[in-house]
């Protein structure tokens, strides 16, 4: 009788450790979502306004220094200056950007998706930011970079507010 009431005990405290914890990651998923529907953008928020900022003024090659990926690959770097010019010609003007989604795989690795707004359409920009050391205060690197204009592929797995349409 005894290791029954032992059993169910530690049952009881697995569902409650249980709790807790799903508890803990929902309230902090809840907490970052509502930093980017008020537009509050992490840590990593000055590299994305940076870059933005230098590419919506045509300075190509200084936005493309900001991400560390290109340092050592010259030949991508190239490539990727040829459409952001091809960009910057075809899009005409530049009107902001929006968060379209954002994954922490942890607090060292994330990858944020924005969607930036054009005369002709927009583009999906997406950044992969990095942090060698745990809790560090240096600045966020960017290891991977890429853009889109193919929007509707791109974001097809991010979750969406569906609102119907009015009658």
């Amino acid at each position: 009788m005894r290791s029954k009431a032992t059993v169910i005990l530690a049952l009881l405290v697995l569902v409650i450790l249980g709790g807790w914890i799903g508890f803990g990651r929902m309230a902090r998923a809840q907490l970052e979502s509502a930093d980017l529907r008020s537009g509050t953008l992490p840590s990593y928020g000055p590299a994305i306004d940076n870059f933005m900022d230098l590419l919506s003024k045509g300075k190509i090659d200084d936005a493309l220094a900001t991400i560390d990926f290109y340092k050592d690959q010259p030949d991508a770097k190239q490539i990727m200056r040829d459409r952001l010019i091809h960009l910057s010609t075809e899009q005409h003007r530049y009107f902001g950007y929006d968060v379209v989604s954002a994954q922490r795989f942890s607090p060292r690795l994330q990858s944020v998706s924005i969607i930036a707004c054009y005369d002709v359409q927009p583009i999906v920009f997406h950044f992969d930011f990095y942090h060698p050391e745990a809790g560090g205060n240096q600045p966020w690197l960017i290891p991977g970079f890429s853009m889109s204009e193919n929007v509707v592929e791109e974001l097809k797995d991010v979750p969406v507010d569906y609102h119907p349409a009015a009658k």
